[in-house]
């Protein structure tokens, strides 16, 4: 994984962490200043930007008409849910790529990582009562979403 200082990127590297990690739709007219302001927005502490190793330039224009289209077409509109202690984007990784996924927004993002987000889950304990007063609680384990969300539209 190769890590730049943001503001030491060239233009190529930011394009492809917004389009490749983050998510985010970058016109190729956009300059660098504000395709930095883009990208503090949905990461406001960003120092740093981590591309995979053979990324950056423009190796996420390299796709054919045909790759981007079938990509295009297998995404999912979600919209991960705001929480009082954490604001911060939802890190996804599949085969070693990451995405970010900011919270509060509706957000179209690749069917694969819709995938891995729906299958990250963790078992909760909820307080049972015992069958008489004074009897211990009973836990029941329950399977909840770690980052929990809604679907907005299943195929967009």
């Amino acid at each position: 994984m190769k890590m730049i200082a943001i503001n030491d990127a060239e233009l190529a590297d930011l394009r492809s962490y917004a389009r490749n990690v983050l998510n985010i739709e970058v016109s190729n007219n956009l300059g660098r200043d504000r395709l930095i302001s883009k990208i503090s927005d949905i990461e406001p502490n960003i120092e740093e930007i981590h591309l995979p190793d053979g990324e950056g330039g423009n190796a996420a224009d390299n796709k054919t008409p045909a790759e981007q289209a079938t990509e295009d077409s297998n995404k999912v509109r979600i919209r991960i849910h705001e929480t009082e202690d954490d604001e911060d984007a939802v890190p996804i990784s599949v085969n070693g790529r990451a995405m970010f996924i900011p919270k509060g927004k509706d957000v179209d993002i690749p069917r694969k990582y819709f995938e891995a987000l729906d299958n990250a889950k963790v078992i909760k304990y909820a307080k049972g009562r015992g069958r008489e007063p004074g009897d211990a609680a009973i836990s029941r384990p329950t399977k909840v979403h770690l980052y929990p969300f809604s679907v907005i539209n299943p195929s967009v």
